[in-house]
């Protein structure tokens, strides 16, 4: 009997716990408020103009649309037609079988986005897919910003975040029917796990890192661009002094989960890259795509730079601040994080063949605008004529 009493007693003590913590955390937000509305009202803006002003359905969208359909209780023969009347509609020749739009194996592991979106879709029929993808553009802009502002200061982490609200490309692939801006939130989630890992070594974040990576892995397969920022990581932290050190379990954690996640894919869903790779550099061998891959780079890179030069030229500003700093503060392990990226990144737009535009990339966003925040708070520090205030890790600086 007293212990049904004490049961009772504690689910009230329970409950003001839960809203006491709530309250804290609220109060504590209050000096991130006016930074929330300038970032949500920039955002609200450059959303509205993107449904507006460009079409949220692209080539790749038949597939994820698709399954979306046909996990919400569809057929895959009316999904099929569906599809097909949207692809048409924008002008593009209609798949023209079941099977090419659901068992392609490069896109059949690609299921977490699809699942997602059912709710949207039983809400909003087939616009609940950009539905979807609108929430998690939303929820990918503020978990950003409060991993930024949390080492890098308020002024810095919303200059960063604006300016890539502001990129045309970033934000149209990241608010259409694709995977970008979910695979990007992944992405965001490793990094912020491998951080805490490194203050607070326990097995959760180990459980967390492994986890969203084997998410990232079945939402697109572009795991080796956080691989590759946490190996190039690792592998530097023994190399440059004042490189952070404690990435070997997260590079474990990332790069095991990735590799393996590669291998049951590629058993599972068989899909040859290598003759992609081959098709793009017109050769017939594996041997000739790399002596042919030079020429492709050239050419990938020149598309890519007149592209930005015409049409987002705040593209091409935020991956040369990128670049400045990773080059000035070559040291540092923001730096490392980004150069290990930008392999992962090449990795697959090499072997696509072909210009993206930046939409490869987007799930490596944070390592970005990890290096545009690190040099921002470096020129906000000089222009106050005094060093950036430390954190508790020496080598990340902040900034109010």
């Amino acid at each position: 009997m007293n212990s049904a009493k004490d049961t009772t007693a504690e689910a009230p003590r329970g409950a003001r716990k839960v809203v006491n913590g709530a309250r804290t955390w609220l109060v504590a937000q209050r000096v991130f408020w006016l930074d929330y509305l300038v970032i949500l009202s920039v955002l609200t803006v450059v959303y509205v103009a993107i449904i507006l002003l460009y079409s949220q359905y692209f080539p790749d969208s038949a597939h994820y649309l698709g399954m979306s359909l046909w996990f919400s209780g569809m057929t895959q023969q009316d999904a099929l037609e569906l599809v097909n009347a949207r692809h048409i509609a924008n002008g593009w020749d209609p798949n023209t079988s079941v099977d090419l739009l659901f068992n392609w194996g490069l896109v059949k592991p690609r299921v977490v986005l699809p699942l997602l979106s059912v709710p949207f879709i039983w809400l909003f029929g087939p616009a609940g897919l950009t539905v979807t993808t609108g929430i998690i553009t939303l929820v990918l802009v503020l978990v950003l910003y409060k991993l930024l502002a949390a080492r890098y200061g308020r002024v810095a982490s919303v200059v960063s975040v604006l300016l890539m609200l502001s990129s045309m490309f970033i934000m149209v692939f990241s608010v259409g029917m694709l995977t970008e801006s979910l695979s990007a939130l992944w992405g965001v989630a490793a990094l912020a796990a491998a951080y805490r890992y490194q203050s607070d070594p326990r097995k959760r974040w180990i459980v967390i890192m492994v986890a969203v990576t084997l998410l990232s892995a079945f939402t697109r397969q572009a795991t080796f661009i956080v691989a590759g920022a946490f190996v190039v990581a690792w592998l530097l932290s023994f190399a440059v002094p004042r490189a952070t050190r404690g990435w070997t379990v997260p590079t474990i954690a990332v790069a095991g989960s990735a590799l393996l996640a590669q291998l049951v894919q590629t058993w599972l869903f068989p899909f040859s890259q290598g003759d992609q790779y081959m098709r793009m550099t017109q050769t017939d061998s594996l041997w000739g795509a790399i002596l042919a891959t030079p020429k492709l780079i050239v050419g990938i890179l020149r598309e890519e730079l007149a592209t930005y030069v015409l049409e987002d030229q705040v593209l091409l500003i935020l991956i040369g601040l990128a670049l400045i700093s990773m080059v000035v503060f070559w040291r540092r392990t923001e730096s490392h994080l980004l150069f290990g990226a930008i392999l992962g990144i090449s990795l697959y737009n090499i072997t696509n063949g072909n210009a993206t535009h930046f939409r490869y990339a987007i799930p490596g966003i944070v390592f970005f605008l990890g290096s545009i925040s690190l040099l921002l708070v470096h020129l906000q520090a000089s222009a106050r004529g005094g060093p950036p205030a430390a954190r508790s890790d020496p080598e990340t600086p902040t900034a109010a």
